[in-house]
């Protein structure tokens, strides 16, 4: 019979404060330490896509467009892949209703990124960035585009709101876009150029939202008492409306004169055209 195994030293008999695990003794001043840094970066909790967790809880940002990406970095989306899963639905609801996918089965990998339509819509997407940025398009990544995983590739600092905005649009119309497959006898309708145009009235939408807000009062608007509305001042600046949108003046332009309105050019032709 092997010899029991040595017990644990009690609680109460260990250094420190009660209930911490005896450590090792002080280090002398003036002691020669050498820090291994595979081990500083091994006790660094924080993950490159951390951040990801803030955008989908950032207020001035749409509430359906946070909803669908929370869920999407939980793998709570119900496609077909996770019906297959669970043992839901047929058999012909676990495929890509997409008539170019010929059965393939609907991960979110695929609906999101691989499906041509997906990847047609996302082409549009880096295109639209390149132009608005004047530098490389972001690539196609599930981990990037998904999981803002920026380790490969990031968009500027100055840029972020940006960023999360359109990216955060496009996955919540491709969501849409792959519901509406689902339950449309004609999924061959659904083109990547009306995804894209989907994604473009929502980003002009929240264009116009900002803008409001960078000179309407909306407490004042309301049409209740403004001390119901407590919490954070929703009102932003023109400067913050400017660094949010009108980025070398591609998708919008907004003078420096204090009555100025904005131009906004973003349409269906510029700066890159609609995807067919």
């Amino acid at each position: 019979m092997a010899a029991p195994q040595p017990r644990p030293v009690p609680l109460r008999d260990r250094g420190g404060p009660a209930g911490a695990p005896a450590g090792p003794s002080p280090v002398p001043q003036g002691a020669d330490v050498t820090v291994d840094p595979a081990a500083a970066v091994t006790a660094d909790p924080s993950a490159p896509w951390a951040h990801v967790w803030q955008v989908v809880h950032a207020s001035h940002l749409d509430r359906r467009q946070r909803v669908t990406a929370w869920r999407l970095l939980h793998g709570q989306l119900f496609v077909g892949g996770f019906a297959r899963h669970v043992h839901r639905a047929d058999p012909a609801g676990h495929v890509c209703p997409h008539p170019s996918c010929a059965g393939q089965l609907a991960t979110l990998t695929h609906v999101f990124i691989i499906c041509p339509l997906a990847a047609g819509v996302w082409d549009w997407f880096a295109a639209t960035w390149a132009a608005v940025t004047g530098d490389d398009a972001p690539p196609r990544s599930a981990d990037l585009l998904l999981a803002d995983d920026t380790r490969i590739w990031g968009p500027p600092r100055q840029l972020r709101q940006l960023w999360d905005r359109l990216r955060l649009a496009t996955i919540c119309q491709l969501w849409a876009a792959y519901q509406r497959g689902r339950h449309q006898p004609d999924a061959a309708a659904i083109t990547p150029g009306a995804v894209a145009a989907r994604i473009l009235s929502s980003c002009k939408k929240a264009l116009l939202a900002d803008w409001r807000l960078a000179t309407v009062n909306v407490r004042q608007t309301a049409g209740v008492l403004s001390d119901w509305l407590r919490g954070r001042d929703p009102m932003i600046t023109r400067e913050q409306f400017a660094a949010r949108w009108c980025h070398r003046a591609v998708l919008c332009a907004l003078e420096e004169l204090p009555g100025a309105q904005p131009v906004i050019h973003w349409s269906a032709q510029h700066p890159v055209p609609l995807p067919a």
